[in-house]
């Protein structure tokens, strides 16, 4: 009887232990790997990314406004809002702490109270004009993207903004011929720092992890990352690979994109050359990149040619199919695509490449930037000190994003080597449309390649054209 109330007691025990482990499994959402948190989706960084940005902010504010005093009176910088990421309000919660820090920063720094607000386009004019109607003060600053002048000509708000700030945004602003225009203390600047452009736009490539796992070579391709060889060629190497043992697989093509451009550009890009070199100080010029441009046109009319690299309509579709192991995109459409696929940075041309490179331009900004108060002279001092903070808002944009669209650890890892390796053009507005001041090279770069056109002589014409463009900027 003894015996039996012992075998009982001790299964009673195991079945009370095996409920607790089944328990904690279920509360606890991380592994001992420190990896994937399977029921949220969030990848916790190595580091805390936003804490190592306020470390090196603070160093640069520190060097640059060592005597810096604005009195400790109250600033209120505006900027209406176009960021562009794609994701609910509930997910930018590192976003809007590294609003905060970098208010904090600016604030110890110039010794004033710094306060930053973003409002939406119509928010930002029904405020402001609400404020104008009441006599009240609005903000010292407000700063609008050149992009969002497009829009707000288009939803018919531009009249509501000329209304609070004189006629500085008449119809010939508009005009493609016109050159930028000044009223005022209003005047026009460039922020050339990470802090305008969004992470969503940075290019990368996916690959088709359902192709690479049925080959046993996922693991290979992670690897190619780490130790530095995933190039150009190694691209074709993975391809090959996945048709050795199948004679069904041989047409699947190495790469595809939605257009030509794409694979162009940014394959372009992350060689290291740049179309054109550009500073704040400095009229933009055609870069000279020598042999390894020849070799870079000449290695993308061959991929072309045999059709390795394809690019049109429903790509995306394309490589969700199975008929394409890469696809060469940004990390924006990461959360629209469908099915199993790997991440990875834009490959080097060549293994002779220091690191791997991002370029990217599409979401970089210029500011309409409009002084609403007594004391314009504080102007460029504040926005310097929000282009030397600009990382930790970087930070906040790429956390967010990659806890919000990323499926795996690795990915995780992979993506945060891609906004380290950012590099940038800088942007610009040319009549309604918002564009790169390399955006005329990339297009006769990509004539070069895919027309046969003569880069030389385009690219000509487009240098001066932009350097007329340019000139107004950065006189």
């Amino acid at each position: 009887m003894i015996k039996k109330s012992a075998i009982i007691l001790m299964i009673l025990v195991l079945s009370l232990c095996l409920l607790a482990s089944c328990s904690d499994r279920g509360n606890n959402n991380t592994d001992n790997s420190g990896g994937y948190i399977e029921e949220t989706g969030i990848f916790p960084p190595e580091t805390d990314c936003l804490e190592d940005a306020r470390n090196k902010a603070e160093k640069v504010l520190g060097k640059d406004f060592e005597d810096a005093d604005l009195g400790g009176e109250e600033f209120i910088l505006v900027i209406a809002d176009d960021t562009e990421i794609y994701m609910q309000a509930e997910q930018e919660k590192s976003y809007l702490r590294a609003v905060d820090i970098q208010s904090e920063l600016i604030s110890e720094q110039l010794r004033c109270n710094m306060i930053i607000k973003q409002p939406d386009y119509s928010v930002f004019l029904t405020e402001a004009k609400a404020a104008k109607n009441s006599g009240l003060f609005y903000a010292d600053l407000v700063c609008v993207p050149q992009k969002a002048l497009g829009y707000m000509r288009a939803n018919d708000m531009v009249a509501n903004l000329n209304s609070l700030y004189g006629d500085v945004f008449v119809e010939d602003y508009f005009d493609q011929n016109s050159k930028v225009q000044s009223s005022g203390n209003n005047s026009y600047y460039g922020i050339a720092g990470k802090g305008c452009v969004t992470p969503a736009s940075y290019g990368c490539v996916y690959f088709n992890k359902k192709l690479t796992d049925s080959y046993g070579i996922t693991d290979s391709i992670y690897a190619s990352v780490e130790d530095g060889s995933w190039t150009l060629d190694k691209m074709y190497e993975f391809r090959m690979l996945c048709n050795k043992d199948s004679e069904d697989n041989e047409d699947i093509t190495v790469a595809c994109a939605s257009k030509s451009s794409n694979i162009v550009c940014e394959l372009f890009g992350s060689s290291g050359m740049k179309y054109m070199e550009t500073g704040l100080s400095v009229v933009p010029s055609v870069a000279d990149n020598g042999e390894r441009f020849a070799s870079f046109v000449n290695k993308m009319k061959s991929v072309f040619s045999d059709r390795t690299f394809v690019y049109g309509e429903d790509m995306m579709l394309y490589f969700e199919n199975g008929s394409s192991l890469f696809y060469i995109d940004t990390l924006e459409n990461s959360d629209i695509i469908k099915g199993a696929y790997g991440l990875m940075p834009l490959p080097k041309f060549d293994e002779s490449q220091d690191r791997y490179y991002t370029f990217c331009n599409g979401n970089a900004k210029i500011f309409a930037v409009l002084n609403t108060n007594d004391h314009p002279q504080n102007v460029p001092m504040v926005l310097n000190a929000i282009n030397d903070s600009a990382q930790i808002i970087t930070e906040g944009w790429a956390r967010d994003l990659l806890e919000y669209v990323l499926r795996d650890s690795k990915s995780y890892h992979i993506a945060k080597m891609i906004f380290e390796n950012a590099s940038y053009d800088f942007a610009y507005m040319f009549g309604d449309d918002y564009q790169s001041v390399a955006q005329s090279t990339y297009i006769a770069l990509d004539n070069a390649v895919v027309t046969k056109a003569g880069y030389t002589d385009s690219v000509n014409k487009q240098s001066a054209r932009l350097k007329k463009d340019v000139a107004v900027i950065f006189p």
